[in-house]
């Protein structure tokens, strides 16, 4: 069974992979500040998307 959680970290990782920063940083803004405390791995994602997005790259 496919969770809210796992379609959500596997849209990150696709958004990555083709470098689409902004849509990863427009979704984590939405989410609940106890969801990107809580996983590292989203986390992750959206803290490099702001770098990435800072430098230019997105």
């Amino acid at each position: 069974m496919i969770t809210l959680y796992t379609a959500g970290w596997a849209g990150f990782k696709k958004c990555w992979r083709d470098k689409d920063y902004s849509t990863i940083v427009k979704i984590g803004e939405r989410l609940p500040d106890s969801i990107l405390q809580e996983d590292s791995s989203i986390l992750m994602y959206y803290d490099n998307a702001l770098i990435r997005m800072s430098e230019g790259q997105g």
